[in-house]
């Protein structure tokens, strides 16, 4: 039910994530293909969109994050961080000029996501806390049983048979930051769970022998 969801409630995920992973599938192709010619242009547009999905929904700092971390790690280019930085800071300042407009006073939005969240007294905190592993237990029995037993368990063989590709970066890290905190939230995890179509296709692709395969790949 995920996807027809997502799509049909206009939401800040609905929004974030759509410019994620448009922004993401341009980005990335720039960076990984060393003798592609770069457009500027494009590169610098494509990053500015990278940027809206953090003013749509911060939280997607745990995603975009580690997209950068993995250029610098992999594919530094002092040109392309610096253009696409600077693309993602002018859409930041933009979030900050709309809301501006809006409020009718200045004040910094990510601070106050920040205090209103993250703090000590945060709403992460006051709506409860659950355990580390809750990502991992009430994703099989709230996204798309029985395909997301699956997904679970191939994106623990992805992550361990992967760990310089930059999906792996991705979305690890966005697990573990979520992890962390203690209110947790299914849709937090709605990012990590779009790349389920690739987690799944290698676990089959990686174990082509294993019984039941049909079955499994049916289900």
């Amino acid at each position: 039910w995920f996807y027809p969801f997502l799509h049909s409630r206009t939401s800040s995920e609905n929004l974030g994530i759509t410019f994620f992973v448009f922004a993401f599938c341009f980005l990335y192709k720039q960076v990984k293909i060393k003798d592609l010619k770069l457009n500027y242009f494009l590169l610098f547009n494509f990053s500015l969109l990278m940027g809206f999905a953090l003013v749509s929904k911060f939280n997607l700092i745990f995603s975009v994050s580690p997209f950068f971390l993995w250029i610098l790690f992999f594919r530094f280019h002092f040109i392309r961080i610096l253009l696409m930085g600077s693309a993602i800071i002018v859409a930041l300042f933009i979030g900050l000029y709309i809301d501006y407009i809006n409020w009718g006073s200045f004040a910094n939005t990510y601070l106050q996501f920040y205090k209103h969240n993250l703090s000590d007294t945060g709403a992460f905190n006051v709506f409860g806390v659950q355990p580390w592993w809750y990502y991992f237990s009430t994703t099989i029995v709230e996204l798309a049983p029985v395909l997301s037993l699956f997904f679970v368990i191939s994106i623990i063989v992805f992550w361990i048979k992967n760990p310089k590709n930059i999906i792996t970066w991705i979305t690890l890290i966005t697990v573990v930051a979520f992890s962390s905190l203690g209110h947790k939230e299914i849709r937090y995890v709605f990012p990590v769970y779009l790349f389920a179509p690739l987690f799944i296709s290698y676990f089959f692709e990686t174990f082509p022998k294993i019984r039941f395969i049909k079955v499994y790949k049916t289900l």
